[in-house]
């Protein structure tokens, strides 16, 4: 079986065009190998910023502000994307030293730019956890939620994304306490809009579920699975997070033996999955596995076996 994962809702390798936004990303979550859902949705980019200078402009530009301790336009922007792209690629020693760069600038008095500062300090922070460097993670998110705080007020759904992400540098640690009550914060923040909100609320919704799952809750994480699978019924274009949500409550029922409960769930899950994915995703063996685990334990050895068959295939053509 597959534990709930925690869904990253992230400010990810991109930055605030201006003062008062910050751009979310849909493509930096932890592994989702059980949950399978996409992140937080992307809000629409300015027309001003689409089409970008490329990264050698973009590099010579920093280097003139950093001499001249001014930044103009949307060079912070331009400059996390650069990053972004360094660490698709794989450079993150490249992409690290490029958002610590325009920290650096950022951070002089000469410029206030405090929300760009927030959001390169937030994706730097998000550099170090994909790397598992969580001791240097820390300090940049909770450094980042100061000022965005001082910014934004408590109540704005991109302060409750960037208290998603601390929670979520926690619940990676299995500090599943400490991370707890931030997602429950993130939650309430976005319930206060939910309309508006209705993705990022299931997905930290969802986040909840998963620490109460940890802790071994299970009648709490089953309230707010449903709560989270309501949501994703009325989001008919979010496919995959409708699959993670009936996959994490079916595994809430496999986990305490209730196989009859659980196999509704986990069999539309794994029919959803097969639309959403390609058969050779890393994201279909959560679904694999926890069909096959019910499968065994309600004495269908055969089609159990199919399914683990299927799924270490997967594994093995991914890893060669």
């Amino acid at each position: 079986m597959k534990l709930i994962q925690v869904i990253l809702i992230s400010l990810t390798l991109s930055a605030c065009s201006n003062a008062n936004s910050i751009e979310q990303n849909k493509g930096a979550a932890p592994s989702n190998s059980s949950a399978a859902p996409a992140t937080a949705e992307t809000t629409a980019e300015p027309e001003s910023i689409k089409a970008v200078p490329t990264a050698g402009q973009t590099l010579a530009e920093l280097e003139k502000s950093e001499q001249s301790l001014a930044v103009a336009g949307d060079l912070p922007v331009r400059v996390n994307r650069v990053a972004l792209t360094y660490a698709a690629q794989g450079n993150f020693k490249e992409a690290e030293n490029l958002l610590k760069r325009m920290i650096d600038l950022l951070e002089k008095p000469q410029v206030k730019a405090t929300m760009q500062l927030a959001v390169s300090l937030n994706n730097l922070g998000l550099l170090y956890m994909q790397e598992k460097k969580y001791g240097k993670a820390e300090p940049l998110f909770q450094k980042s939620l100061v000022l965005q705080q001082s910014q934004l007020g408590q109540s704005d759904p991109t302060f409750a994304g960037s208290i998603n992400n601390l929670a979520t540098l926690y619940y990676e640690q299995m500090r599943y306490k400490d991370a707890l009550p931030l997602f429950t914060r993130a939650m309430e923040i976005y319930k206060l809009r939910p309309a508006s909100n209705a993705l990022a609320l299931s997905k930290t919704i969802n986040n909840v579920a998963g620490c109460y799952s940890n802790m071994k809750q299970y009648d709490k994480a089953e309230v707010y699975l449903k709560e989270a699978l309501a949501i994703e019924e009325k989001l008919p274009a979010n496919a995959a997070g409708l699959a993670a949500a009936l996959n994490n409550l079916g595994y809430i029922y496999e986990i305490q033996g209730e196989y009859s409960k659980a196999q509704p769930y986990l069999k539309r899950a794994l029919d959803i999955a097969e639309k959403v994915y390609d058969p050779k995703s890393m994201e279909l063996i959560s679904f694999l596995d926890n069909n096959s685990y019910l499968l065994r334990k309600t004495n269908k050895t055969a089609e159990a076996d199919k399914l683990k068959t299927r799924a270490k295939a997967i594994l093995l053509a991914n890893n060669r």
